[in-house]
């Protein structure tokens, strides 16, 4: 974000009298009387007179923003009056950004108190000059000319120190658009390390997620170079932690237990979620903060606000999605899944003209092992099963119960002999798993069908593999 400051003298007829400074490249080549159009624009030219006038019959400082969309790049510009004498000072920041409400105020505080101090410098030099009675004029001219210089200096850091927080806003904001379009946790934690390496600059550290099942933290980020031993009392932060974990409302009573066991040079700070604590953040400074920083810390807590707010809608997301295409018994993809993804093969084949296949796999006499066994027992059976379904298929791969005793595989880009090499290897682990449950018999009949050989649609594939499946099954009685 680029910001550029200035403070001039301008006469009631527009005339400029003193360019006190000019960091901003607006005046530059400015001719006097002011030339209001092609510094504004026409259709601010009304508003900025109006503007002079308040600024001419009041005492005290006057504001106004105007945005300024024809200056290339474009830009926002915060002007500030005061009258002083005859003339008018004018100071103000240039902004290659729209200024949010809390910058704007913050600005019009620093303008008005930068206003009527160069205001009483330059008061001050007028009378000095127009007296011309000090017997050490030139030492009162240095002094106020230093004065000047002072005022400049201390305008130039507020605008730097405004730039800086116009840059962590962006990168806020920026963050928060990234986020919402994060599909998995994973991806919404990698993108929280990379932007807490760029908003928290020049540090290193480590970011922490609260695993709930366990009852413990667990690294799941890194940015930079942190030591291996600035968390050596870890386990104290994390008991810390631990004991007061049960709510939001204890934030403030967590972050005082904190200071007491973090580690020197490092700052440890607790990721809230929607109704507890869901991570910790590491970080190791290289530098000393300001204590008396306040946008630092406003900036800090709507920056872990964002991040827990994110990391609790994805794990409801993952939650749901979840709930809504995983068999809860067999923890393989559901039949609302595989509906939806064989859709998407045949797309991709259409576009692509690539392949794939799918098996419908059917156990044989599973309803005699509940009957003789019990639910229990053909329960276990199902999944154990089904782990040896997920072991035979490739990454790529879906294994899906369809229902019952009858499963479904989904081979992107397999042919039917590739697909049934994957089958081979899942005949080739039945025998194990009967073994493992007293051998109870375990086998299945199956059909193959391949896109496009076999049907260009769901029904036609499916129906494929359902005929030579029961080809299989009736062959084998």
């Amino acid at each position: 974000m680029e910001l550029g400051g200035f403070a001039l003298s301008l006469a009631p007829d527009g005339d400029i009298g003193t360019v006190y400074f000019d960091s901003s490249g607006l005046f530059s080549g400015q001719q006097s009387p002011l030339d209001m159009a092609s510094l504004l624009g026409v259709e601010h030219q009304a508003e900025f007179q109006q503007f002079l006038a308040q600024a001419y019959n009041e005492t005290h400082p006057c504001g106004i923003s105007l945005a300024l969309p024809h200056r290339l790049p474009p830009m926002q510009l915060f002007l500030t009056g005061v009258k002083n004498g005859d003339a008018l000072l004018l100071l103000g920041v240039a902004a290659h950004a729209e200024l949010s409400e809390s910058l704007f105020d913050e600005l019009t505080r620093i303008n008005n108190d930068q206003a009527n101090a160069l205001r009483s410098v330059i008061k001050e030099l007028t009378q000095k000059m127009a007296a011309q009675t000090s017997p050490q004029p030139l030492d009162d001219l240095t002094r106020i000319n230093n004065q000047l210089i002072g005022l400049q200096r201390q305008l130039a850091k507020q605008n730097a120190d405004l730039e800086r927080q116009f840059n962590w806003m962006a990168l806020l904001n920026q963050m928060n658009i990234d986020l919402q379009v994060c599909g998995d946790l994973e991806k919404t934690l990698e993108t929280i390390t990379t932007y807490t390496a760029q908003l928290f600059e020049k540090t290193s550290g480590r970011l922490y997620l609260f695993r709930p099942e366990i009852g413990h933290f667990a690294v799941r980020g890194v940015w930079g170079h942190p030591k291996e031993g600035c968390l050596q009392q870890f386990p104290a932060v994390e008991e810390a932690i631990l004991q007061l974990i049960g709510g939001t409302e204890n934030l403030a009573a967590l972050h005082a237990a904190l200071q007491e066991v973090t580690p020197q040079g490092c700052l440890l700070l607790v990721i809230p979620g929607m109704e507890q604590v869901v991570g910790l953040l590491q970080i190791e400074l290289h530098s000393r903060l300001n204590p008396r920083d306040l946008f630092r810390e406003q900036y800090q807590s709507a920056f872990l606000r964002i991040i827990g707010l994110a990391i609790t809608n994805i794990r409801y997301q993952e939650w749901l999605l979840r709930d809504s295409t995983i068999d809860p018994l067999t923890g393989l993809y559901n039949r609302r899944y595989f509906e939806r993804e064989i859709e998407r093969e045949i797309s991709r084949g259409l576009r692509q003209r690539s392949i794939f296949s799918l098996v419908l796999i059917d156990l044989n006499q599973f309803k005699p092992v509940n009957d003789t066994y019990g639910h229990q027992v053909g329960d276990e059976l199902l999944q154990r099963f089904s782990q040896l379904l997920k072991t035979s298929v490739r990454r790529e791969d879906s294994a899906c119960r369809y229902g019952g005793d009858e499963f479904l595989l989904l081979l992107p880009e397999a042919t039917e002999e590739e697909a049934d090499l994957i089958v081979q290897r899942v005949i080739d682990g039945c025998a194990p798993v009967s073994a493992a449950m007293n051998h109870i018999p375990l086998s299945f009949a199956y059909g193959i069908a391949t896109y496009p050989l076999c049907g260009t649609d769901r029904e036609g594939l499916i129906h494929m593999a359902d005929e030579r499946l029961y080809r299989m099954k009736n062959a084998s009685r």
